[in-house]
């Protein structure tokens, strides 16, 4: 019993070690203040996201961002025929999991996402998840847009779709 004690304890090091490198890690980056400003957002979510942009100004736009993590929808065509498919999960797979464990986060506390999500949602049980990934891809979006302009989250801007414009172009 003792040596599974021990255990637990070197364990609870162990965590207490990886948390206060992440923590230090994201204290260092740039955009960390500004991704853990989207209420529902937390460092472990912000770090991930952090690490695999590396800088956000290689992508051009919120598109090519979005696929770059995968989470925009895989294009079947055959003739005149063109179906927008399931995501096409290009990426790292981590990122995705935490951004949409996190998008249930942010439609709990941010109502005009939890808007958005209803919105996609057309009141069917059955789209919960497609909701979820449509709000990790808008949240994808807005990160970026926060990261390229350094504004905190503005939950106004999510309402009126102005994310990444200026504030003469969103009036």
């Amino acid at each position: 019993m003792s040596n599974l004690l021990d255990e637990l304890e070197l364990t609870e090091k162990q965590i207490a070690s990886v948390t206060e490198y992440l923590d230090g890690y994201l204290e260092r980056q740039a955009g960390g203040k500004l991704l853990i400003s989207i209420p529902g957002i937390g460092p472990r979510t912000a770090e991930a996201v952090l690490a695999y942009t590396d800088d956000v100004e290689r992508f051009g736009g919120g598109k090519e961002y979005c696929a770059y993590l995968g989470v925009t929808p895989r294009l079947d065509e055959s003739g005149q025929t063109r179906r927008l498919g399931h995501i096409s999960k290009q990426g790292p797979s981590v990122v995705r999991w935490v951004l949409c464990e996190s998008s249930w986060k942010v439609v709990r506390y941010c109502p005009a996402m939890r808007q958005f999500y209803r919105r996609v949602m057309n009141g069917q049980k059955s789209r919960k998840k497609i909701a979820i990934v449509a709000v990790a891809r808008k949240l994808l979006s807005i990160m970026r847009a926060m990261l390229k302009t350094g504004e905190m989250f503005n939950e106004k801007l999510v309402t009126d779709n102005c994310w990444g414009q200026s504030p003469r172009q969103a009036a």
